[in-house]
């Protein structure tokens, strides 16, 4: 769909999250999961070789983005195939500096842009496909442990992998964060939050700007921390 360019506000899950082991309804229902890092969301506006950056708020980001940032997403665009003159919107996440480990990484959810051309209509999969197109995984080393937390774009910036198997998805994410050294008695800010589950073949809705959008085919399960606790 052509569409003139404006602010579209990303699929977002916006029911409460749900601990790990009340999750068994997503996977008899066929849903699969990625890792959910914790990210501020951010929308990347990409037209005539620019970038722009934007809150899930639809408000300018105001946080301090990497000077390297720019043209890592430039390159993706490239690599991809959707180029940088027409317009291309992603849908991400900067990796905050709240957790030291991962800080300045990028994750990149989802495409809702190509060319010009609105992706309503088209199903998760067929979008995350177009994202994951290299094979070669991005690896994050925490005090000298490896761990492959998605398919590597540049060198910041990732596409989280999709798990058909939710207790090896949530099995890296006790993992990684026990190798940051964080566990729920020793509270802070986890390296991965825990797990978002998709249902593939659902459909991207118009957003018709809602911030609240496209949120029946998605959900989240979260470690126990202060601000969520089971």
């Amino acid at each position: 769909m052509q569409i003139t360019k404006r602010y579209i506000y990303p699929p977002r899950p916006v029911h409460d999250p749900v601990p790990f082991d009340k999750i068994g309804m997503f996977r008899r229902y066929g849903w699969k999961c990625q890792i959910k890092v914790n990210d501020l969301r951010t929308e990347f506006s990409i037209e005539n070789g620019r970038v722009e950056f934007f809150t899930r708020h639809a408000t300018p980001h105001k946080r301090d983005i990497p000077d390297y940032i720019p043209a890592e997403i430039l390159k993706v665009c490239e690599k991809l195939g959707f180029g940088t003159s027409e317009w291309v919107y992603l849908d991400g996440g900067l990796l905050q500096h709240k957790n030291k480990h991962l800080s300045g990484l990028v994750a990149i959810w989802d495409i809702l842009v190509v060319k010009g051309d609105y992706l309503l209509g088209t199903t998760y999969q067929s979008r995350y496909d177009l994202l994951a197109k290299s094979c070669e995984p991005f690896i994050v080393i925490i005090n000298g442990k490896s761990f492959d937390i998605g398919l590597k774009l540049t060198e910041h910036i990732f596409v989280p992998r999709i798990y058909n198997d939710f207790d090896a998805a949530w099995s890296l994410v006790r993992e990684v964060n026990t190798a940051a050294g964080w566990s729920e008695k020793t509270g802070g800010e986890p390296c991965l939050e825990g797990l978002v589950m998709k249902q593939m073949d659902a459909k991207l809705e118009p957003d018709l700007g809602r911030e609240k959008n496209n949120n029946s085919w998605s959900a989240r399960s979260r470690v126990c921390t202060k601000r969520h606790h089971f």
